[in-house]
């Protein structure tokens, strides 16, 4: 009689694990091409992604590359991995057997370095020199908002996302060389350390 009870018990605790496995699966994975509006700042990103969870609730992770960006400058270092991005994404119906709607929640933390060839007058010599700068931000992203679906297949579909938000941001700036100061900090982000930010994303999924 124990030796059945046990084997119940056992057979119990796998059938429940085995259909918990199957609800929690990767459901979708996919690339995602998002622009974030920060002020008048633009910057664009790729984000190939995975999700996980159920038909109804999944967690999403993509690592971020920053493509392009209208921060008065040109990165030399760009396209790069800057980041990752997690989400949240809820659905609470389908419209129809083509199209489905989600509302979603993000965090993107990004770190941005970069060297810059500078000059200053040097009064003692009477001339420019030349030295490298460095930057170095960390932004925090983290907006909500909503999602829709439309499906092409059974496995592949299109979504278009907008989400609405806040950042943080704080930009270090050093000279490379040993021995020279920067003297005017250098901040090229045309935006503040806080502020509000949007963020359009367009999707390409393949449904598992």
């Amino acid at each position: 009689m124990k030796q059945l009870i046990i084997t119940i018990i056992l057979f119990w605790l796998t059938t429940g694990l085995e259909a918990q496995v199957k609800k929690m699966a990767i459901r979708t994975v996919g690339i995602s091409s998002s622009v974030s509006i920060l002020d008048y700042s633009v910057r664009g990103q790729m984000e190939p992604y995975i999700s996980w969870g159920t038909n109804k609730k999944q967690l999403v992770f993509a690592p971020t590359i920053l493509v392009a960006s209208n921060i008065g400058y040109r990165s030399p270092q760009s396209p790069r991995l800057s980041g990752a991005r997690i989400g949240y994404r809820f659905w609470p119906g389908v419209l129809d057997n083509k199209w489905a709607f989600y509302m979603s929640a993000d965090l993107r933390v990004q770190r941005l370095k970069d060297l810059w060839s500078a000059n200053s007058f040097n009064l003692q010599l009477s001339e420019y020199q030349e030295y490298t700068v460095k930057t170095v931000e960390l932004q925090l992203e983290n907006y909500v908002g909503y999602g829709l679906v439309f499906n092409i297949s059974k496995s592949l579909s299109i979504s278009q996302g907008v989400g609405l938000g806040w950042y943080l941001s704080k930009l270090n700036t050093s000279s490379s060389d040993t021995n020279d100061t920067v003297i005017d900090p250098i901040d090229y982000r045309g935006y503040g350390d806080i502020g509000f930010i949007w963020n359009v994303r367009f999707e390409i999924n393949y449904k598992f």
